[in-house]
Parts: structure tokens; sequence; C-alpha cells
């Protein structure tokens, strides 16, 4: 599973497409958050650059920009904010009259149709959008009583017409529309939050602008019921990077695009130090692999962004139990660079293992200090279980925290092998050179 929480959907984005790509290029579960719909203008060029330079495909596949795509869930130069409370009414309306038009470029449907003309068994189309905003303007009425939390869905994919391949002239394609099965919106303390559902998202042909037309959406509503605009959250049950499936572009043209669209970012953003912690700990691993017989050996290597750490937590003490044993809390009396460090140790250690969080969870593996500071690791039953498996033994681990960077590297024996080297960390800056 990732999880990404970023300011503005455009980091949100980068983040989330540079996870699933390390990852392998597909990823189960990823969770992506933003903070309502500040965008950074340049990653989106960066993107439709990109796109627009793919080679003639093999088959008909438009080159749509990341405005078109987000205009197949809200199209936002139809909505005029001047018109108050008449402004989705009017919006819904001029949607309907071009989207004969619009039916021809989207053969498989757009999510802005299912939202202001749903299909009704009666026959009469019911606009979701309408209903949702009318709720939510009750709530935000003082002399109403309506103040329900979570009674605002949007329906995008059909139970009965959708994914139903046997049917004849419906969608033959598993793939195929809607990836975008649900919305749900939460309204808290007068903000409201968005959550949307996808079966299937592809990173690169798609996600920016769903995220981007998402907000929108978001925008719209709160803008008509008066309310303020908190979150943006996405939850792609598979997530997409697209190796080898973009036409023409593979896992290198990927990477390029990556950095491209992090170099665009301010300098201060998490996203840059996500490609800073990713490098250190690829230079960690080459550094470590020359050092290390891997028949003997099995290594884990992990870093962490302190700073990036320390934004995860939020120094909430629920969050910090679910990862460090109580023995680590008190060690480290909550020293965010200590914790970090240790945090890396347990990804690390699940490396080695080879089973990463899949099998097992952070509290499988605990970190202990000597009181002359050197760190050893205690494994579960379950942990050590699963070393004994794969033929491990005899763990041992190397920390360090210095400049803004927690580096861990963990070593097991393999059975049959000579006895265990020790790994001596060298700082993070002296790693990352």
């Amino acid at each position: 599973m990732i999880w990404v929480y970023r300011r503005t959907l455009s980091e949100a984005w980068v983040d989330t497409f540079g996870a699933v790509l390390d990852a392998g290029g597909s990823a189960v579960n990823a969770i992506t958050s933003w903070h309502a719909d500040d965008e950074i203008p340049a990653v989106r060029n960066v993107l439709d650059d990109f796109i627009a330079s793919r080679p003639d495909p093999s088959k008909p596949w438009p080159r749509w920009t990341v405005d078109t795509v987000a205009n197949t869930i809200f199209a936002a130069e139809l909505y005029e904010e001047d018109l108050g409370i008449k402004a989705l009414e009017e919006f819904s309306d001029l949607y309907l009259e071009g989207f004969e038009i619009a039916r021809y470029a989207s053969p498989g449907g757009e999510y802005c149709h299912r939202m202001v003309a749903w299909p009704n068994p009666d026959g009469e189309p019911f606009n979701q959008l309408a209903d949702v905003a009318s709720k939510l303007r009750r709530y935000a009425d003082p002399d109403h009583s309506y103040r329900y939390s979570s009674d605002y869905e949007i329906a995008l994919e059909d139970p009965v017409l959708d994914l139903r391949t046997q049917l004849p002239d419906r969608n033959r394609d598993p793939y195929g529309f809607p990836c975008l099965s649900h919305i749900s919106l939460t309204v808290q303390d007068g903000t409201v939050h968005l959550t949307a559902i996808y079966r299937n998202q592809h990173l690169v042909k798609k996600a920016y602008g769903n995220y981007l037309g998402l907000a929108r959406l978001g925008r719209a509503l709160c803008h008509h019921a008066g309310l303020e605009f908190g979150t943006v959250t996405v939850v792609a049950t598979h997530a997409d990077a697209e190796i080898g499936t973009a036409k023409g572009f593979g896992r290198t043209e990927l990477r390029k695009l990556r950095h491209r669209a992090v170099a665009v970012v301010p300098v201060a953003s998490p996203c840059r130090r996500s490609v800073t912690t990713a490098g250190l700990a690829a230079a960690t691993q080459a550094a470590v692999g020359t050092t290390i017989d891997p028949k003997a050996t099995a290594v884990g290597v992990d870093a962490v962004s302190v700073a990036e750490f320390e934004a995860d937590v939020h120094g909430d003490r629920f969050v910090l139990e679910t990862i460090f044993a109580e023995s680590e809390l008190a060690e480290c009396d909550d020293d965010h660079e200590r914790l970090a460090a240790r945090f890396a140790a347990k990804e690390a250690a699940l490396k080695a293992i080879g089973t990463g969080i899949r099998e097992l969870d952070m509290l499988d593996i605990v970190v202990h200090t000597s009181t002359n500071g050197l760190p050893s690791l205690k494994l579960s039953e379950a942990a050590a279980d699963r070393a004994a498996e794969s033929g491990l033994c005899n763990f041992e681990c190397g920390l360090t925290h210095e400049e803004g960077f927690a580096v861990a590297v963990v070593t097991a024996s393999k059975s049959g092998s000579h006895t265990p080297q020790r790994v001596a960390v060298t700082s993070a800056a002296r790693v990352s050179a």
C-alpha cells in the first residue's frame, strides 16, 4: 500500500507516480491526498508536454491534455461562480446541451454525464450533483437542522451495465469505462472533504486530470453551499505507472518524466526530499553491495527524510504506537531524528527478510540501543519464524541521521555462510556523495 499526502494536487501526483514507479510500476491501494484545489501549473505543463510528445500510437488513443481529462469529471469553464446558487443548474444545462458532441470523443461515456443525468429505472434522468449540492446547502443553512456528516454520495459505476463483458453491445473490456467507481463527500466542522474510489488508475494518461477534475468538482459544490473546501483523497485500488504501456515510453522515459516534474516544484517541496531520499538509499545499497557477498548475507537498506517523517506522524501518539514499541518511544523521547532512523531500520529489516509489510508489520521489528550506543534488533515470533524460513540469522544493523536524513542498513547471515560481517554506516552526507 502507498500513502501520499501533499499540500497541492501537483505534488501529490508527482510523489504518487514516483512511489508506484519505484514499487515496480503498479500498486494495490495507492492512497493520495492533498489540500483543496491548489496546483503548480508548471507540473501540469511538464505532463502535457510529455503526453504530446508520444509517438503515433498503433491503435487510436487521443492524446488528451490534463485539462481535457479533468473536463470529463467537471468542465470548469461551464460553471460561472458569479451566478451564485443558479451556477450549478446552469452548468448542468450547458453540459447536457454539449454532451452530444462530447460523447463522440468519449464513446465509453463521461463521468460528468452520469453525475448530472444518472439513468433512473423509471426513465427520468436523476441529477446527482444537484441533489448533493442541495443537501450541502441545507447543512450550511443555520435555519435547518440538517447536520449529517456523510449523506453526500455520487455513484459512477452501474453494477448491472458496467463490467458485464458478456452483455451484447456493452463494455467488453474489463479495464474500460468507468474506472472511477464512486465519490463520497464528508462534512466536518463546516468543511467538505471529498474521497474518490478508482478500481484502476493510469498515472500518466489520466491521474493528474482526475485529480484536477475532482478538485474542481469539490470547489463548485462548496461554492454552491457556502462551505469550506478541505481535502481531496483518491484511493486507487490498482494504480498503474504504465511501464511499457505508454505507447512508446519505457521505464527510463517515465523516470525522466518524474525528474522533470520534480525539477519545477518549489525547492522546499517534499517531492524533492522524496527523490533525494530514494537516491540516498540507492547509493547506500550500491556501496553495501560492493563490500558484502550477497550469497552469504542478506541486506536491507532504507533512507527516510526526517522532515517528511515528522509531517506524516504529526506527533500523533496513536500513529506512533502503530509503528514503535513502548521501549522505542521511551528510548527516543519524541526525538524525530532518532525515531526516523528506527523507522528506516524496521523497513530495512523487512527488506532483508524479504517480506516488506505484506506479511509483517513495523511492530514485528523492535530496535534497541545499548548503553554504549550500539543498535540491535529484536524480532517478534512471527518475524523470527519468517526469517528462519528464509534461512536467515544473526541480524545486525547500523543507523545514522544527519543533514535531515536517516539511513539504516540491516544484514543477516544466510544459513551455511561464514561469520556475518558487521556493517559500518558512514554519515548520510558521505553516502550521498
